[in-house]
């Protein structure tokens, strides 16, 4: 409803104007408390870089104290002394991490005797419950890494609630590490099998710590591939990523299942490549029939593997084929032919000087590189 202007007129006489003092001192209160509140973040941002600077020198010398300490316990000349507060509880947990990591599962019990009396693990116990996500997953993480068989049901409960994928991963990696009944493992995998977002590599590692942990039980793992992994698509992705755990590991005895993983895999380009690079690594004996039926595959990186893993065959068997992928329309195939052919050493010199006549320049260039490699070499 709009006013009439009288009304209008009645209103404007009423306002009263605010006077230019009051505007001034306004202006000046808020000026004023700009540059107090610039003054307090300027000395509060000092104040934070020094304490993150003091905190981050601490934590360095904690670090390289228990370094020294479990050098000098392990030569049976010290102790390892107890961490007074969060910094250096901090600091021995990381250092235990980095040394199992280094060393693999067979340190991991040594390091759990050692820090058990030194209250690592209520430390990381009472992290579990911290207000904060990161912190929680990551002091169950530790203390998968210490194999706290302790931390297996309620890891098994939280994996099952977690709605977030990154979440629930990182849970599965921790649960990798203590992980050793069947059911648990089948658990594992069908939890696994549902990720969409979490990566190939971060599955082959989470692998790598069940192999480690089924050291002692190989055929009821192998039974429990077989059984519930090759007749399912589903898990398919990651059946792939333990063949390749498998031949990173080294472990010679999952040889044979993986030529059968090999032989049912028909048309799966990406498993056949996971199970060629395991069973080049893994030195499979039977490596020749393979080179020679893929050899000439369609697919570059089927060819490059091969090639890769031809030094597994008799010489005179390969030697031909391989001297011809030197001339592959794809860079990583003649790379690895090349490499093959310098592992052959002596054997391949004849071949190699045959190949420096070729019009082909790149494979000229390394065939005259893998000469001089091999001579010096032998010389």
């Amino acid at each position: 409803m709009s006013a009439s202007p009288g009304e209008l007129s009645q209103i404007l006489e009423n306002i009263q104007l605010i006077e230019y003092k009051t505007l001034k001192d306004i202006l000046k209160f808020f000026i004023a408390l700009l540059a107090l509140t610039n003054l307090l973040l300027f000395f509060t941002t000092i104040i934070h870089r020094l304490y993150v600077d003091l905190r981050d020198y601490r934590y360095r010398r904690s670090y390289e104290r228990y370094e020294y300490e479990f050098e000098a316990y392990s030569m049976g000349r010290g102790v390892v002394t107890n961490p007074r507060n969060s910094i250096e509880f901090e600091a021995l947990s990381d250092f235990c991490v980095f040394l199992i990591r280094k060393e693999g599962a067979i340190v991991s019990d040594c390091v759990r005797r050692v820090v058990s009396g030194l209250g690592l693990v209520d430390y990381l116990w009472k992290q579990t419950r911290s207000l904060f996500l990161n912190t929680r997953v990551t002091a169950f993480e530790r203390l998968g890494y210490l194999r706290a068989k302790e931390i297996k049901d309620i890891l098994e409960k939280l994996i099952k609630e977690e709605r977030r994928e990154w979440v629930a991963g990182r849970y599965c990696f921790a649960y990798s590490f203590v992980v050793d009944e069947m059911r648990q493992l089948s658990f594992l995998i069908s939890k696994l099998s549902e990720f969409e977002e979490i990566s190939f590599k971060f599955i082959e590692l989470i692998w790598s710590n069940i192999l480690e942990n089924f050291r002692a039980k190989r055929d009821e793992l192998r039974e429990f591939v077989l059984d519930e992994l090759l007749g399912f698509r589903k898990k398919w992705y990651v059946l792939r990523s333990l063949v390749e755990a498998v031949g990173f590991e080294g472990e010679k005895e999952f040889t044979p299942l993986i030529r059968e993983i090999y032989d049912r895999s028909k048309g799966d380009v990406l498993m056949r490549l996971s199970c060629l690079r395991a069973l080049g690594l893994l030195g499979y004996e039977d490596y020749c029939d393979l080179f020679l039926s893929n050899v000439d595959h369609p697919d570059w990186r089927i060819r490059a593997v091969v090639c890769k893993f031809a030094y597994l065959c008799p010489f005179n068997t390969v030697v031909e084929s391989v001297k011809g992928r030197l001339s592959d329309h794809n860079y990583y195939v003649r790379i690895n032919a090349g490499r093959a052919l310098a592992r052959f050493g002596m054997q391949a010199v004849d071949v190699l000087k045959e190949i420096m006549k070729s019009e082909d320049k790149f494979a000229r260039d390394t065939a005259k590189y893998l000469l001089e490699e091999i001579e010096l070499k032998h010389a």
